[in-house]
């Protein structure tokens, strides 16, 4: 915060003579230095005698709001309303034209209020978030019985972040014929309707269950074929398929076992571990029903491990998932986040847990390390200090046939100009949770037929509502795409499905219907639709239901062979800390051509420089050349068909976005509201930030950036200083920056509305209010 006292007293030391004799032996109607919300004066001719804020101690939880009010009285008995508020910091307390402030998270803080060159000074204290409600996840849904599905209860606090607190709540069921409920896990017994309840400190939340008499009628065990280094471990999932094409995973209530567990052994949730180089065959049985999956388990070693994200910067309170992937020996690799070691050099900056999700706690840097045997990895991460700005929900409305599902993205924009996804961290609610209701993942279920608003809520802010309209269409036809489809033996193809509604509309509806084949040997289909050739056959159908219709695909699984493997792009440049998704495509010995990207192996001469992550994009890590390869295991032709090389170059890091902040001479940051006593005087000074595609980010010398005004008579700049060029002109300004070829990603507005005088007789200025915040129109991501 800038005292503006201290350009005031000089001033009025000046002219002290002056105003005693204007006022003879009176008061003169200077201010007093009485402390903070004291009287500050004494006139009769209408200055200010008084001012004060209350109340005088604020305090409020993180994400509440208070109304404080100021009593500006003048001689004459007037109150003054006009006044300007600003907060020392906005990270910690903000506070409206009006007087409502707004706690952030837990801290302290000055609030000052200004009238007419006087001001006066409360501290702020803000408290930790309190709980404020209970919420039950998801709040409808329809499920058959015999199954078990979990139920969360969602803690809500009053800055609008959320924590699960099932294993805390205390849970009942309405009605335990058809359903009981212990800490969260539902078992389904009998069709009926049932409300799951859970009790947490003064709270308490429910949610509605339909068991319904829907029948078994498959059993899908992914992924199919698993091949394993020895002494690794990856997960099967079982998914039960029922007759009102419903689909729920049962992994965890299905009997596992294998027919050679010296090879491959088989845990009760269906994880399995290679124990013996050789072949096994995995059973689950789940009511009778069975399916199985074929495992491999090689000799491979591991030779590499490596980090995803390389690099990131994130803003405190938020959260980071790695993924640690191993490079083997025979040109595979395997996704080993649960399994490997993670450490962070300094945890009370961020710390990670045993599945790789980082928390960052406090500005700074850290090194997240990664440990699998012989094989580190690591990756650079920062905290910020940024704070948000807004809150995103998109899409920013949606429409939805009873029944259906929809997702939404959730995304908090900051200070410093980054953007980052926290659908999963944010609290979703619904104004009509009987029109539309929220699913455990933050999806939306539509519900019943109307309207509702839903809305966001993450530290301290909240979203704008985004209307949902719930209508009463129903599913007239289901689609397979594409048709034919014909795959080599081993090889993969993503199936979409797309609903045709009776109100003539149309939604692709892959993630929600439920897939199932007639015979899993010769093709499997995961859930999200991805179907994989198992064994030669002239045909065999893949199906799909949701909304009581359904649809089949012929898939005809060939003995051709892969010819050749090709990568693009091919030749790679990149900047440091750039990500460049691969393909990487067969040529098959019957001249078809097809994706085989996400079942290829990837490996690079050097990991230092560039590696490729789990989602198949190359990463340059640090500047150099390196060669990449892309190797397809044939189960046709039992050989390795490997890709021609791909030569990357990785240069320096890429300047991506500049921006600005305003600060005084010292490099504080500014408050909102700045008073200039005169022309030439100084504004404030900018600090000008790069921020590179390494995560890293410099702070520029002031002649290393070029600065525009939109108003010259107004505002004047000498390097970074900017100064009012001239006292008498009341107006705006808009200041920009340009380094290299970026413009900034925001602007800096000066609003000189006021003009500022001492008992109405000594001109002291302008009163300037100073914006950082606002996007600049002409900036463009990269």
């Amino acid at each position: 915060m800038i005292n503006l006292k201290k350009y005031t007293n000089a001033l009025f030391s000046l002219f002290f003579l002056l105003v005693l004799a204007a006022c003879g032996n009176e008061s003169s109607g200077l201010p007093s230095q009485g402390g903070d919300g004291g009287p500050v004066g004494d006139s009769d001719d209408g200055s200010i005698v008084s001012l004060m804020i209350m109340p005088e101690n604020p305090s409020v939880a993180a994400g509440e709001e208070l109304q404080l009010s100021v009593k500006a009285t003048q001689s004459d008995g007037e109150v003054i309303d006009e006044v300007r508020w600003f907060s020392s910091d906005q990270s910690i307390v903000t506070v409206n034209k009006d007087g409502v402030m707004k706690g952030i998270k837990a801290g302290t803080a000055e609030v000052t209020v200004v009238y007419q060159g006087q001001e006066t000074t409360v501290t702020v204290t803000i408290s930790p978030p309190t709980p404020i409600g209970l919420q039950v996840l998801p709040q409808v849904t329809s499920v058959a019985s015999g199954v078990v599905i979990n139920f969360v209860a969602q803690g809500k606090y009053s800055d609008g972040s959320n924590k699960n607190v099932s294993q805390q709540s205390t849970w009942s069921s309405s009605n335990e014929s058809a359903a009981t409920v212990n800490l969260g896990e539902v078992t389904t017994i009998a069709p009926g309707d049932v409300q799951i309840s859970a009790e947490w400190e003064e709270f308490s939340g429910s949610a509605d269950l339909t068991v319904t008499n829907a029948t078994l009628s498959s059993l899908n065990i992914n992924p199919a074929n698993l091949n394993l280094a020895n002494g690794t471990s990856d997960k099967l999932t079982a998914t039960a398929v029922f007759s009102d094409g419903t689909s729920v995973d049962v992994s965890n209530q299905t009997t596992w076992s294998s027919d050679a567990a010296g090879i491959a052994d088989v845990d009760s949730t269906g994880l399995v571990t290679g124990v013996g180089v050789g072949s096994a065959v995995i059973t689950g049985v789940y009511n009778a029903t069975t399916s199985t999956a074929n495992v491999n388990v090689t000799n491979a070693t591991v030779s590499s491990i490596s980090i995803s994200p390389a690099t990131v910067s994130l803003a405190n309170g938020l959260t980071q998932q790695f993924t640690a992937t191993a490079n083997f020996s025979d040109g595979t690799t395997q996704n080993v986040t649960s399994s490997v070691t993670w450490s962070s050099s300094a945890p009370n900056v961020a710390s990670i847990d045993a599945l790789g999700l980082a928390s960052a706690a406090m500005t700074g840097s850290t090194v997240i390390t990664a440990e699998y045997g012989a094989q580190t990895s690591t990756s650079n991460l920062t905290v910020t200090d940024a704070t948000i700005l807004s809150l995103v929900v998109e899409p920013d409305s949606l429409t939805i046939a009873k029944g259906g599902k929809a997702a939404i993205t959730v995304t908090a924009n900051y200070s410093d100009g980054s953007s980052q996804d926290v659908t999963s961290l944010a609290t979703i609610t619904s104004d009509a949770p009987a029109v539309a209701s929220i699913n455990a993942d933050n999806s939306i279920q539509a519900v019943g037929v109307g309207s509702a608003n839903v809305t966001a809520t993450f530290n301290s802010s909240e979203s704008d509502p985004i209307p949902v309209t719930v209508t009463d269409a129903t599913v007239s036809t289901l689609t397979i795409t594409p048709d034919p489809l014909s795959l080599a033996k081993g090889t993969q193809q993503q199936l979409t499905a797309t609903a045709e509604f009776s109100d003539a509309s149309s939604r692709d509806e892959t993630s929600e219907v439920s897939w199932s084949t007639v015979d899993s040997a010769l093709v499997s289909v995961s859930s999200s639709g991805l179907a994989k050739g198992e064994g030669v056959t002239a045909g065999t159908d893949v199906t799909a239901s949701f909304g009581g219709q359904s649809d089949s695909l012929n898939v005809v699984i060939t003995n051709a062979t892969v010819a050749s493997l090709t990568v693009t792009p091919n030749p790679l440049s990149l900047a440091k800390g750039d990500t460049e998704p691969l393909t990487a495509t067969a040529t098959l010995s019957d001249s078809s051509v097809q994706d085989v990207t996400s079942q290829v192996s990837w490996a690079s001469d050097d990991p230092n420089i560039v590696r490729v992550n789990s989602n198949d994009e190359a990463e340059a890590v640090e500047q150099g050349s390196a060669i990449l390869t892309a190797t397809y295991s044939d189960p046709v032709a039992a050989v390795n068909v490997v890709s021609p090389n791909v030569n990357v170059t990785v240069g320096a890091a890429r300047a991506d976005r500049l921006r600005l902040q305003a600060v005084d001479n010292s490099l504080n940051i500014l408050g909102l509201i700045r008073l200039t006593l005169t022309q030439g005087d100084e504004l404030f000074r900018i600090r000008s930030t790069a921020y590179y595609s390494d995560g890293t980010e410099q702070v520029l010398n002031p002649n290393e950036v070029t600065f525009s005004s939109s108003n010259n008579e107004l505002i004047g700049i000498d390097a970074n200083v900017i100064s009012l060029a001239d006292a008498d002109v009341i107006g705006s300004a808009v200041i920009t920056g340009t380094y290299q070829s970026l413009v900034s990603e925001n602007e800096i507005n000066a609003d000189c509305l006021t003009k500022v005088t001492i008992l109405g007789l000594i001109g002291l200025g302008l009163a300037c209010d100073i914006d950082d915040t606002q996007p600049n129109p002409d900036y463009v991501a990269p």
